[in-house]
């Protein structure tokens, strides 16, 4: 008799303990959830950051004559495939390959989006506390435009991690 009534007992304490929670007042339990409030105190939201930024002409002129696209994250269509015809080197002399530019860019790992003979970078200013997103001259490396904001960025695997997109829309 023992043996049978342990598994009769279980079941009426489980169908009271669903019938309770089946029955309980929902709003009881489970606050509403309010944005922002699972920040700690002081921790601002981007809604609550002045992005409006800075925007500034250099003297760079883009490589009108330089064709392909890499125009974001994993390329053109999101596949990491370069469908372009020119031929790659499948080996260097001992020196490399001819260094053409170069531009001094803060600490990170972004990567370039390339279009129009452009080269747009995010770059992070640790100094000014400003994300700037660089359109640089593929020709030469001089910087065209800059747009910079101010914005707090914590170091995670660097500062800048984050690779533009480029589209026809773009100065």
């Amino acid at each position: 008799m023992n043996g049978k009534l342990l598994p009769v007992l279980t079941a009426f304490i489980a169908i009271i303990l669903l019938a309770n929670w089946c029955l309980a007042p929902l709003h009881m339990h489970l606050p509403a959830r309010v944005p922002g409030m699972d920040r700690p105190a002081g921790v601002l939201t981007l809604l609550q950051i002045n992005l409006a930024g800075v925007f500034v002409h250099s003297s760079g002129i883009p490589a009108a004559d330089l064709s392909g696209a890499w125009p974001r994250f994993r390329g053109e269509k999101l596949d990491d495939i370069n469908t372009e015809t020119v031929p790659l080197a499948s080996e260097w002399d001992a020196s490399g390959p001819k260094k053409l530019w170069s531009h001094e860019l803060g600490e990170g790992y972004a990567g370039a989006a390339v279009r129009a003979g452009r080269a747009y970078v995010l770059d992070y200013d640790q100094q000014a506390r400003r994300d700037i997103l660089r359109c640089l001259s593929l020709a030469d490396g001089q910087e065209i435009w800059n747009r910079s904001y101010p914005i707090e960025v914590k170091r995670n695997h660097g500062m800048s991690r984050t690779v533009p997109t480029v589209t026809d829309n773009t100065w």
